[in-house]
């Protein structure tokens, strides 16, 4: 299944519906076949945020951990989002499984900089980093 225009344009579409499920089907359906990994990014971690349906918000955070899982890497963005969701008693556990995915399977991406093997400051998976 690809993700041109107009099927990425259905799936936005039902994402902001007043349809809970057809929204959580849509968020499932970007976060596996989405082949732009940072705009798929950046519109799983603004449903992350409050105000959103706890279902959405939650369904989000998971969907960033398939993210990471399916492209192999994520960006530093994705990873503090997940790390604001771990003071949220209702998200921490699923903030923490994101996260964990994203440890196991996948690098960071910096804007600009390719993959970080662990080094550095800021957000850092483990992987890569027993040189």
């Amino acid at each position: 299944m690809g993700a041109d225009g107009e099927w990425r344009t259905a799936k936005v579409a039902a994402l902001r519906s007043r349809h809970l499920s057809d929204a959580l089907d849509a968020m499932l359906a970007l976060a596996y076949y989405e082949p732009d990994r940072p705009w798929v990014e950046g519109l799983l971690r603004a449903a992350t945020t409050p105000g959103n349906d706890p279902q959405i918000r939650r369904l989000a955070a998971t969907c960033l951990g398939h993210v990471a899982r399916i492209h192999g890497a994520v960006d530093a963005a994705s990873v503090a989002a997940l790390h604001q969701l771990l003071a949220d008693p209702e998200l921490s556990g699923t903030a923490e499984d994101a996260l964990g995915d994203i440890e196991s399977f996948a690098q960071l991406q910096v804007e600009g900089a390719g993959r970080l093997d662990g080094g550095g400051g800021g957000p850092q998976t483990k992987r890569g980093s027993g040189s």
